[in-house]
């Protein structure tokens, strides 16, 4: 199965750091970086203020099968209905904590899982015709 592709767009490094240290964990996810051409399946933004959320909603905008999380040491409430309302899957709050990267990383599987089944299973269909007498045009169809 091909890897899930992660791109990080996080400002701290020790935030960085523990962030790539949880998705060690996990043999089907991939971090990408920053110059890759490939699309991601997964972009972790770190909010450093409120002015990053008009980037990361432009991001989303652009980007139709890509999900984000973010990271940020501000949960006010204002804050976390605007990232739900932008289409952000996945709120994590600063200082990470292990569990918390590796059950939104175990969703995020899931759901990239199902999405990737739903495009393999309409990729096309195969249609037999038995005509049940000559002359009916099967040959053409």
């Amino acid at each position: 199965m091909k890897p899930f592709l992660i791109k990080l767009s996080i400002e701290t490094s020790i935030v960085e750091h523990e962030f790539k240290k949880a998705v060690k964990e996990f043999d089907s996810v991939e971090i990408i970086t920053q110059a890759s051409k490939q699309n991601p399946d997964l972009v972790v933004f770190e909010l450093a203020d409120e002015a990053d959320l008009d980037k990361i909603q432009a991001y989303i905008e652009k980007t139709e099968n890509t999900e984000v999380f973010l990271l940020s040491d501000n949960s006010d409430p204002n804050i976390l209905i605007k990232t739900i309302r932008m289409g952000v899957k996945e709120f994590l709050p600063l200082p990470l904590n292990d569990d918390t990267i590796n059950d939104a990383l175990v969703r995020f599987m899931d759901r990239q899982k199902k999405r990737r089944s739903r495009v393999d299973k309409h990729a096309g269909y195969t249609i037999s015709v038995v005509g049940s007498k000559g002359g009916v045009g099967t040959t053409t169809i």
